[in-house]
């Protein structure tokens, strides 16, 4: 049995200090786990002692057999503290510091793609003084068991601590709720996360803010940028062997050594045009505006056809086509030969 959360909210922050020492010496923690971490430790499992794994478990399995959710993105799974920390730390003292992510407090929003009962998010929240931190979850019993521990993270929230947000939200539908405005750190918890969403995830990172980490499980986040760079990188370190391959003078070798010295300086070159390209937040190869804006027109002039469509099988209505008042009053149009676009995804998430 656990104890009620008013007992876990009147509790004083000290009592989460003591709780660490017995944590360390149970769990084994790795020596990577600073004091602080240790410290940070005992909050965060303060907030979830009335929230065990199996907690989160058996509310995720009830909410998708009521609503029939079979699909495997949505299995739930949770993370190990210590490695989260760890995680979190090396962006804030290695990779952050060049492009200035996780440095000044109150500044970084953090995102857990996938949020489940919301542990991510607390644990960033507890550890770094991100200005806010955000989870993306598709089941609504998730999202409401994440607010209910936001009540205890409030209670033991220290001084530098970040705000919370829970969206019930399909995280491939931006429309939905827009996560990449102004993320500086994402995470995704992604092990059980199929291709379709691993895909559909990669492209809404592509409206990312410049210099966004993004931390994966098991599965990469595809792209072809990736991709091609690996394929250069190849191409470049199968080279060298060959250009030190000669001990004597032979016309011929040296001829292939040419070709193949031409060969990785091109490949060299086109890196660093690709990375050029990247830097260009517009009007590069890897921007999609103009794709976009071609999209855009081609839909305009389908909801233009479609429109008068409906106008001419309309046979009450005189008035200008409005698709919301047909919607409202589907009696003025036809609703086999009107049939709304839908740029929902179905992507579980």
């Amino acid at each position: 049995p656990h104890r009620p959360m008013s007992a876990l909210v009147d509790e004083p922050l000290e009592e989460s200090r003591a709780l660490a020492a017995s944590l360390i010496r149970s769990t084994g923690l790795p020596a990577a786990l600073t004091a602080r971490g240790q410290e940070r430790l005992a909050i965060y499992e303060r907030v979830f002692e009335a929230f065990p794994a199996h907690h989160g478990k058996t509310v995720s399995r009830r909410a998708r057999d009521s609503l029939g959710l079979t699909a495997s993105t949505l299995v739930y799974g949770e993370i190990e503290f210590a490695s989260f920390y760890e995680t979190l730390e090396k962006i804030r003292l290695k990779y952050g510091v060049e492009v200035g992510v996780m440095q000044a407090p109150g500044r970084d929003v953090f995102v857990d793609l996938g949020s489940g009962a919301g542990k991510p998010s607390v644990a960033a929240a507890v550890s770094f003084p991100f200005r806010k931190c955000v989870g993306v979850e598709l089941v609504q019993a998730l999202v409401d068991a994440s607010r209910e521990a936001g009540l205890v993270y409030d209670a033991h929230r220290p001084d530098d601590g970040a705000d919370l947000e829970f969206h019930c939200s399909d995280l491939c539908d931006l429309e939905q709720y827009d996560w990449s405005l102004d993320a500086t750190v994402v995470f995704a918890n992604s092990t059980c996360f199929d291709e379709d969403l691993m895909d559909g995830i990669a492209r809404a990172a592509d409206r990312l803010p410049k210099d966004t980490f993004v931390v994966t499980l098991t599965r990469k986040l595809p792209s072809a940028h990736f991709a091609l760079l690996a394929l250069l990188g190849a191409v470049d370190l199968s080279v060298f062997p060959l250009l030190a391959a000669a001990r004597e003078y032979d016309p011929t070798l040296i001829d292939v050594q040419a070709g193949l010295f031409a060969l990785m300086t091109a490949a060299i070159v086109l890196i660093l045009r690709i990375l050029f390209a990247f830097w260009i937040p517009t009007g590069s190869a890897y921007n999609v505006d103009a794709v976009l804006a071609v999209m855009v027109a081609g839909l305009e002039a389908e909801i233009q056809e479609r429109k008068a469509i409906a106008l001419r099988q309309s046979p009450t209505s005189p008035r200008p086509f409005s698709p919301i008042s047909s919607l409202d009053n589907p009696s003025g149009f036809d609703p086999v030969a009107f049939q709304p676009l839908s740029t929902t995804s179905d992507l579980p998430g």
